[in-house]
């Protein structure tokens, strides 16, 4: 092959792979917008205070502050262990401040369908989730994943799912760490 060949061929094979990584990044590469990373709990009392919330999630150390520092507190779940059952049983027909949606998304096999049904409320929703980034995951050989879990969200994957679900980012924070790799992810949604 002659050297004008060679040179013409390889031109023509870098535009080729020069379009499939444009198209590439184009579709799978997303900065990540600025924001502050909070402690979640103080955060979340911060905004409740004084209001009528629903706690969906209704377990641990947050739901303990938010039943201190809220007017009134529907807590809705079916047993001790475990949040209720969001995808199969309804939710309070009732009017809140905010509803507040503590770790729960990551353990539901049909968020979309939570998310439908969140539809009735007019208030902010806080949401809660660990960020697929934090901390320790990707070490070889380890999966750090609480074994009830079946999915972790980034930013982009949980933006994408409350607005293929009617909903809209209003605000959002890092919890536990550092930007990027922090422990968690604080979504405060609306309806569109």
């Amino acid at each position: 092959m002659q050297t004008s060949q060679r040179g013409n061929v390889l031109k023509s094979t870098n535009a080729i792979y020069s379009i499939i990584e444009n198209d590439y990044t184009s579709r799978m590469m997303h900065p990540i917008p600025d924001t502050t990373v909070v402690e979640r709990e103080r955060w979340i009392a911060d905004r409740v205070k004084g209001k009528r919330v629903l706690d969906i999630g209704a377990s641990g150390n947050l739901s303990e502050i938010v039943k201190e520092v809220a007017d009134q507190v529907s807590v809705n779940r079916t047993n001790a262990d475990y949040c209720i059952d969001v995808e199969k049983e309804e939710l309070p027909n009732d009017d809140f401040n905010y509803v507040l949606c503590g770790e729960i998304l990551e353990h539901l096999s049909n968020p979309g369908i939570f998310l439908d049904k969140l539809h009735q409320y007019l208030c902010p929703i806080i949401i809660t989730v660990p960020n697929a980034f934090g901390n320790n995951r990707g070490r070889v050989g380890i999966e750090n994943v609480n074994r009830e879990h079946v999915a972790y969200y980034s930013y982009y994957t949980l933006l994408t799912l409350i607005e293929r679900h009617g909903f809209r980012l209003l605000e959002w924070h890092w919890y536990k760490g550092k930007p990027y790799t922090a422990e968690g992810i604080i979504f405060v949604i609306g309806r569109t």
